[in-house]
């Protein structure tokens, strides 16, 4: 599978983005967020992942700066 996903927040808006992925162990998986976080805003985002024989998760964060916050954690088993 393959994905891509497009975030764009307003100014002074707050997401959280969580994602649990259990994959089989033949599983490709490719995703690939773009994510724009204007001044003000925050974007966090945490990420579980076990299994598949490939899994790749990309996050590109554009970060618009003064007091935008950006927190990207994870786990992959």
């Amino acid at each position: 599978a393959n994905r891509v996903l497009h975030f764009e927040l307003a100014e002074g808006a707050t997401l959280e983005r969580i994602v649990l992925q259990e994959e089989s162990g033949g599983a490709v998986i490719l995703t690939t967020a773009f994510v724009k976080v204007p001044a003000g805003a925050t974007f966090r985002q945490f990420t579980a992942v076990e299994g598949g024989a490939l899994v790749r998760m990309e996050t590109h964060v554009e970060h618009g700066g003064a007091g935008a916050e950006v927190q990207i954690d994870g786990l992959y088993a």
